[in-house]
């Protein structure tokens, strides 16, 4: 995959979710009243192990014989990187250690994620979200939460934790309209029994009456747009940047 400087990805190879997640650490840093270069130094390295993510994806074939054990492999690769002792020259060493250290950690959660999804065997929309978080929020919330760390910012104030809830209602929208772009094309997730948010609406249904497709599609496009709109109304309260870049972010084209 081609990439630019810095280990960013090119433009051309995003998606308009993908986009609107390279300028959030830097929003994130400039709303904590810091350099926006110590949120462009935290997303290049987001950046450059979303190639890593993008290609273990695109390996995985979802047998037990080869996934898990490429997850559990993967995982300890990050939890070993998790000791990592590089320093950039605009964050302090105490900072980008701990950055660095919580990022590894976060990508090690997507792993897990990973795993609990392919184990799973009847979901529940309690166990979704608590998969999405785990797995597809360290790309969202995860960046806000690095920023943060190499910002040096108090992690118990009331703006960082409203943040930590923006990323994981994005996060939630994001993969809610991800599952529902699955649901109406391929339909990889399903056929491989993963979590996916229709089909499980589709599951619960069955105990009651089942719903036509479309029925499906619009409870989660409503979802969708109630935890877009919830993130909007906390943007809202920071950065009227943020709030325009909720949209892109919660987009799944």
């Amino acid at each position: 995959m081609a990439t630019a400087r810095h280990g960013l990805l090119l433009l051309e190879d995003l998606n308009r979710s993908e986009r609107a997640r390279q300028k959030l650490a830097p929003i994130v840093t400039e709303l904590l009243r810091h350099d926006s270069e110590v949120g462009r130094q935290v997303e290049s390295v987001f950046a450059m192990f979303w190639q890593l993510a993008r290609k273990a994806d695109d390996m995985m074939d979802y047998s037990d014989s080869s996934d898990l054990k490429w997850l559990g492999v993967l995982q300890q690769v990050f939890m070993t990187c998790s000791k990592v002792q590089a320093l950039p020259s605009a964050i302090t060493a105490e900072a980008w250690l701990e950055t660095i250290s919580h990022f590894f950690y976060l990508m090690s959660m997507t792993c897990k994620g990973e795993v609990d999804d392919l184990l799973l065997r009847r979901p529940s929309l309690l166990d979704y979200e608590k998969m999405v978080i785990l797995k597809t929020g360290p790309w969202f919330t995860g960046r806000i939460a690095c920023a943060a760390i190499a910002a040096g910012a108090d992690q118990t104030s009331r703006m960082i934790k409203d943040l930590q809830e923006y990323g994981n209602l994005v996060s939630l929208a994001y993969q809610i309209r991800n599952d529902m772009q699955d649901f109406q094309t391929e339909g990889k997730d399903i056929a491989i029994g993963k979590l996916n948010y229709p089909s499980i609406l589709i599951e619960q249904s069955l105990h009651n009456k089942s719903l036509p497709d479309r029925d499906v599609l619009e409870s989660a496009a409503r979802t969708a747009a109630s935890y877009e709109e919830k993130a909007k109304s906390i943007a809202r309260k920071y950065s009227r940047e943020l709030e325009l870049l909720t949209s892109d972010l919660c987009s799944s084209s």
